[in-house]
């Protein structure tokens, strides 16, 4: 039995033509919020329009769409210090239009390590303790009985009709 091979890419993987890997450290770059992406964008596709506007350190491209029902993605720029760069930037990336649609962008409103939190334990979380007061990754005991108690007299059965 005689079989052809034939070439199967991969989703995610592989490399992309023309983009170089981020050499910045994420202190070092200012990122933009960058909406009304058109589906199925690639990153070269971004990038090229892009790296006209300033040195670009990184571009995430995320797979869902947001509040208003567009793709969208994080800009990131090296050297994009002082607001008059940035309101550079963003004019730019408003006037770039790709597959028909033009881009809407925005200075992005916290940087990636403001929004990471420390990390809670389920017993924090059960608990009710705010992230912000989480201060060690120490064993929390928990007293089951006690909960077990709470989360019973929460629970409510219905029968079926």
């Amino acid at each position: 039995m005689e079989t052809e091979w034939r070439e199967v890419r991969r989703k995610g993987g592989g490399s992309s033509k023309g983009i170089s890997s981020p050499t910045h450290s994420e202190s070092e770059l200012t990122a933009f919020y960058v909406s009304n992406l058109p589906g199925g964008i690639a990153k070269s596709e971004l990038w090229k329009p892009c790296a006209k506007l300033g040195e670009l350190g990184d571009i995430y491209i995320a797979g869902r769409k947001d509040r208003s029902g567009s793709f969208f993605a994080f800009v990131k720029y090296a050297k994009a210090i002082g607001k008059e760069t940035c309101d550079a930037i963003v004019k730019g990336l408003k006037e770039i239009q790709i597959r028909g649609k033009l881009l809407a962008a925005n200075c992005a409103r916290h940087s990636r390590s403001a929004i990471q939190k420390a990390p809670r334990s389920f017993a924090d979380v059960a608990k009710g303790v705010p992230a912000a007061s989480v201060e060690s990754n120490d064993p929390i005991a928990m007293d089951c009985v006690q909960e077990v108690k709470i989360w019973a007299d929460k629970t409510v059965i219905v029968a079926p009709t």
